[in-house]
């Protein structure tokens, strides 16, 4: 496919890929010891207990994630070291190739340096990549995306290639789907009318191979496979497995979206301060406004994603998904960082971009310690908040085996067939260690919200929370459940018609 010559501004650089490939081992180094061993909580140990599971046409079946989990469980890893090791390729992969990005963009191996070491210890995105998470894969499919776009109007491979890709991400996760339309939008302004027809030709081709597993999963398991309910009909449930992840998930998609759209912004700021605690956050201010100096259709790619992919995260309600899904944001980010420091090179001395590398690279984890550890307290409730930060404020996680071992003795001390109540939290805990052997007399139901069915609970009955928190979740105190026994997290459920 001919192309008219880019603008001066729209120049896409060599790449240096031996550079790029000291950048993937040494983020394979970093992820790969950062990786826990054990199951973490949440959909982390969700995942490793169904690695095993038959893909399904929604994106949170992930089985272009769990492909790679199931080749480390062949290798002799358990199903819980091998779903994290999986999100440690991902994410190294998604830093090598931003740092090429960075490169293709402003031909300078300082500014990618900056930009792939701003992201590999972005808070956020070292956590998912050290347990077991699907959004380093998304950041690899996203940054992939934005390389072949920016090589799609000029070479016929990468707009095959963008195809490609953007059908294989229809098997992942649902943000991708807010990029496609700022996607279409670039390629419209960067290709002139007469070239348009024959661009779309390359990508919709590549759309077609690249979306046909999903195509073959939309038919193995169609809206008739699905078991309709008096609210929803069988292909309204098939359109939210396929586009929303799931009923739980689309119910939080709009939630409250005049309050929500308020707080989410405020919550962004500080999830990007968290992420960001360097010079990096500086910098990317200046890339953002030298994106002024481009042309329009790049101003739409990267100005476009930005949005998108705020709204994305903004129309959801629940902060607990917003945590997740505000991350699409941080590979832009760390691309605007490495795009300001490209702006300073030439009027800043030479010791500046060794200095700014360093300091972004060196910043983040003296910043996550400190808000991690500190002096222990007598009391257990200033321990609790302490452990609570440990989790989420320090990334890496190699070593720290509490969830597991936290619910291995819970399991271990109760009755048989004795009955379980977890919140989804740490009962995927619970869920995984069953699937590994481990007292499977015990019947596991997991509790997101709610009433609790008590006709429906066979006796003995466990009541379970994280350990961290100091009572039980408002769902079980509005229902005024009466609970007997002390031990941190988990107690005894008197029934009604229990003596």
């Amino acid at each position: 496919m001919n192309s008219p010559s880019p603008q001066a501004q729209d120049i896409l650089y060599p790449v240096r890929w031996k550079a790029t490939g000291g950048v993937l081992v040494l983020a394979l180094l970093l992820f790969g010891l950062s990786s826990g061993a054990t199951a973490f909580w949440g959909d982390s140990a969700s995942f490793a207990s169904h690695l095993d599971t038959t893909p399904k046409p929604f994106a949170r079946s992930y089985w272009l994630y769990k492909m790679l989990g199931r080749l480390f469980v062949t290798l002799g890893a358990s199903p819980a070291l091998a779903a994290a090791s999986a999100s440690a390729v991902f994410g190294a992969a998604a830093v090598a190739l931003l740092h090429a990005l960075t490169q293709r963009i402003t031909g300078q191996v300082e500014a990618a340096t900056l930009a792939a070491a701003s992201l590999a210890v972005a808070q956020t995105f070292w956590l998912h990549s050290s347990v077991a998470e699907v959004y380093s894969l998304l950041a690899l499919l996203e940054i992939g995306l934005l390389f072949l776009a920016l090589g799609a109007p000029v070479h016929r491979r990468e707009a095959l290639g963008l195809g490609l890709l953007a059908g294989l991400a229809l098997n992942h996760h649902r943000l991708l789907l807010f990029s496609f339309p700022v996607l279409a939008a670039f390629l419209w302004l960067a290709v002139p009318p007469n070239r348009r027809l024959d661009l779309c030709r390359s990508v919709g081709i590549g759309l077609l191979l690249g979306g046909l597993p999903w195509i073959v999963l939309c038919f193995r398991f169609p809206p008739s496979s699905l078991v309709a309910t008096e609210s929803l009909s069988q292909q309204s449930l098939w359109f939210q497995k396929v586009l929303l992840g799931g009923r739980w998930s689309s119910a939080h998609l709009g939630a409250d979206p005049g309050a929500g759209m308020t707080a989410s912004v405020g919550y962004l700021a500080k999830l990007l301060a968290l992420n960001f605690p360097s010079p990096a956050a500086l910098l990317a201010g200046v890339g953002l406004i030298t994106l002024r100096a481009t042309s329009l259709s790049r101003r739409v790619l990267l100005g476009g994603l930005l949005v998108a992919f705020t709204l994305a995260g903004s129309l959801f309600g629940w902060t607990g998904d917003q945590y997740a899904f505000f991350s699409p944001l941080l590979p832009l980010v760390a691309l605007l960082a490495g795009l300001g420091l490209a702006s300073r090179l030439g009027k800043a001395k030479r010791s500046f971009p060794a200095l700014m590398i360093a300091a972004s690279l060196a910043t983040p984890p003296f910043f996550y310690a400190v808000l991690s550890f500190g002096p222990t307290a007598p009391d257990s409730a200033t321990r609790a908040a302490l452990l609570e930060r440990q989790e989420f404020a320090w990334p890496p996680k190699a070593g720290y085996s509490f969830p597991e071992d936290w619910a291995r003795k819970r399991l271990e001390a109760l009755p048989p067939r004795a009955t379980l109540v977890a919140q989804w939290a740490e009962g995927t805990i619970f869920e995984y260690l069953q699937s590994e052997g481990l007292r499977t007399d015990v019947t596991l139901q997991l509790h997101r919200s709610g009433p609790l069915d008590l006709a429906a609970l066979k006796a003995p009955v466990f009541v379970t929370w994280k350990p961290t928190r100091p009572s039980p979740p408002e769902a079980f105190k509005r229902q005024g459940l009466q609970l007997e026994g002390q031990a941190p997290g988990f107690r005894g459920l008197v029934l009604p018609d229990s003596p």
